[in-house]
């Protein structure tokens, strides 16, 4: 195998440093994304990335990015800086599982499988690159391209297959370790990896509820 045994638990530590910086990403692109909004009827009306990500058609995008005040373009603007970080945890994180999936493995068609899939993942991680760089184009001349009509479309067809690419990825290396984890074949130190993660996530979630309810105390 490419991976020996005593390599998993190094897998281990690199996908927990992926792990910790997804979550310290998540926390700053929640920040941020508070102040998405757009300008309609006189009021402002929150959106999310993915309306940016996602929209029906250029001319909505186009529209959503001429309705915007300059503050919610200054936070997108930030959002995106802080989605090449976000990046930098998620892909290489999912790869990182893949491998640790292909290492439980013996030599085989399964094993192949997780190692393409762990390769695969430099795409998605492409194509987030180039959604990022049409949106900040949009963002400094939002026009619709009449000259190029196929860009949006790409556009949008890169940002469907990272999401399929990463989640497939995902998805099926975490329900692999589980097999593996139910049956009691996992490496030694596996399970201190998991009970800081678990800690972490815990230590987390009360961070976010407790500056949750200093906020509301905020008049």
């Amino acid at each position: 195998m490419i991976c020996t045994t005593c390599m998993t638990a190094n897998l281990w530590f690199y996908f927990a440093i992926c792990f910790t910086l997804f979550l310290i990403t998540s926390y700053v692109m929640s920040r941020i994304a508070k102040q998405f909004c757009i300008c309609k009827a006189g009021a402002n009306v929150p959106f999310s990335i993915m309306d940016l990500e996602l929209p029906v058609s250029e001319r909505e995008l186009v529209n959503m990015v001429l309705t915007m005040p300059d503050t919610a373009k200054r936070a997108v603007r930030r959002h995106l800086a802080a989605d090449y970080l976000f990046m930098l945890a998620v892909y290489p994180g999912i790869a990182l599982l893949c491998c640790i999936a292909a290492d439980r493995m013996k030599p085989s068609v399964g094993a192949w499988f997780f190692w393409a899939l762990a390769a695969l993942q430099i795409v998605p991680w492409l194509f987030d690159v180039m959604e990022n760089s049409y949106l900040a184009r949009k963002l400094n001349k939002p026009v619709v391209d009449e000259q190029r009509p196929k860009a949006f479309h790409r556009f949008v067809w890169r940002v469907q297959a990272k999401f399929v690419i990463a989640v497939t990825g995902a998805i099926t290396a975490v329900f692999a370790l589980l097999y593996y984890w139910l049956t009691a074949d996992f490496n030694p130190d596996t399970p201190w990896y998991l009970l800081f993660m678990l800690a972490e996530s815990l230590l987390f979630v009360i961070f976010l509820k407790i500056r949750g309810r200093k906020q509301e105390v905020l008049p």
